[in-house]
């Protein structure tokens, strides 16, 4: 039996030259999916980036240009058995004449309002489609009538490597909160959640024992200025602008508890992050937060209201013990669900490939 021949087509896997890495969700679960399949020993794996620049070894890179993106698919097709469009945006080059089978991964934003017709058409004519969460499978599920079902498959990140392992919430740390998150002009129903937080940080330093209570607030993104004036008149809100991973983990190790309660996450990789240190996380109740975070045992998952999201902040600065095993909780949940194993268990059992 030959090797299967598989075309990675990726909108951005976030590569620079130097062998860092840009941030973004997208990215990063790019680099997940695209981990998982070269790692198998058994395909034959071609990889091209629409963004990624061309001097990025082990992948086509076109630099952001279109035109180059479709004339290097159309380059590719005679030579592979299988596409698999990690971005509905660029699934839409699914219609050219001759286009092989095809697999479309759903992760959540370019899904929300009704795609174009040729990214529609896209999702009737692939082979199968992924959908990163239940909440991003929803809004999928209604292009499939007649086809197979979208498949959710939950992502995952690594565990702590035993040589260099993470540093691990402070017993009795600060009484702080981490926020970790874009800060976008998005429509209401779509914002990551930091105006109704920072607006509810008013209700936790009014609290006994609390005035003190800070919350730490990491990202960047258009909506930074705007966010940074709200916040202002309240001395404990601290904005650090985007960070490196370095300069993130004493955040990490000093937070009592992790909170960004988004409206509309495709899925939400930084709760993975909070749950593997060991932290509880407060997640919107809305969107694939939900999934993730189970409220009340891992952490609590909250409306849009500033009141609902101050009375969650509260009880995890004021009850140490409830954020600890909350915490660990959380870390167990991590260990048995969302290691970047389980989702290349996940990922090849819905492509039925051995990963």
């Amino acid at each position: 039996m030959s090797t299967p021949r598989i075309l990675i087509v990726a909108p951005d896997l976030g590569l620079n030259p130097d062998g860092t890495y840009r941030p973004g969700g997208i990215q990063y679960a790019g680099r997940l999916f695209r981990r998982a399949l070269e790692g198998a020993a058994n395909l034959a794996i071609r990889v091209v980036s629409q963004v990624d620049p061309p001097e990025i070894s082990g992948i086509i890179g076109c630099g952001g240009s279109r035109l180059r993106l479709a004339h290097t698919v159309i380059r590719l097709m005679p030579q592979v058995d299988r596409v698999i469009y990690l971005h509905l945006h660029q699934a839409a080059l699914s219609n050219l004449p001759g286009h092989p089978p095809f697999v479309v991964i759903a992760n959540g934003e370019e899904v929300y309002d009704p795609p174009s017709p040729l990214r529609a058409r896209a999702l009737r004519r692939a082979e199968s489609v992924i959908a990163i969460s239940q909440f991003t499978a929803r809004f999928v599920a209604p292009y499939r009538e007649g086809r197979s079902p979208v498949r959710v498959v939950h992502l995952g990140i690594d565990p702590p490597a035993s040589s260099k392992p993470l540093l691990m919430p402070e017993q009795g740390g600060e009484a702080a909160l981490l926020c970790v998150g874009s800060m976008y002009q998005w429509q209401p129903e779509r914002t990551k959640g930091h105006r109704a937080l920072i607006q509810a940080w008013t209700a936790v330093k009014a609290t006994s024992n609390l005035a003190e209570a800070a919350l730490w607030i990491v990202g960047g993104g258009e909506d930074e200025p705007s966010l940074r004036a709200l916040a202002a008149a309240n001395p404990r809100i601290t904005f650090f602008g985007r960070l490196s991973e370095a300069q993130l983990a004493p955040l990490w190790q000093k937070a009592r508890g992790f909170v960004l309660p988004s409206r509309r996450e495709g899925f939400g990789l930084v709760y993975l992050e909070a749950m593997r240190r060991g932290l509880p996380c407060i997640a919107g109740n809305t969107d694939a937060g939900a999934e993730i975070v189970i409220d009340g045992e891992t952490g609590f998952t909250v409306s849009s209201d500033p009141t609902d999201i101050a009375q969650r902040c509260i009880r995890l600065l004021q009850y140490e013990a409830l954020a600890e095993k909350m915490g660990a909780q959380g870390r167990q949940r991590f260990a048995d669900h969302f290691t970047f194993d389980h989702f290349r268990a996940r990922l090849g059992q819905a492509l039925g490939l051995s990963l």
